[in-house]
């Protein structure tokens, strides 16, 4: 097992260390990117309630 690591280690063109810096900032891209999504399900989620309360406020 441990050989085996040692061969894929010496074939990847990048380190370790390298290698968990890139996981960071990826990591990092991610997090910013679920923060500055739009709120689509909220839309949908607000847009339902309207409908129901307007279907209700119909009937009577």
């Amino acid at each position: 097992m441990q050989q085996a690591k040692e061969q894929i280690n010496k074939n990847l063109p990048i380190t370790q260390e390298q290698l968990q810096e890139k996981a960071k900032e990826d990591l990092k891209k991610q997090a910013n990117e679920k923060i500055q999504s739009p709120g689509f399900e909220l839309i949908l989620a607000v847009s339902g309630l309207i409908t129901a309360v307007y279907m209700l406020r119909r009937r009577r």
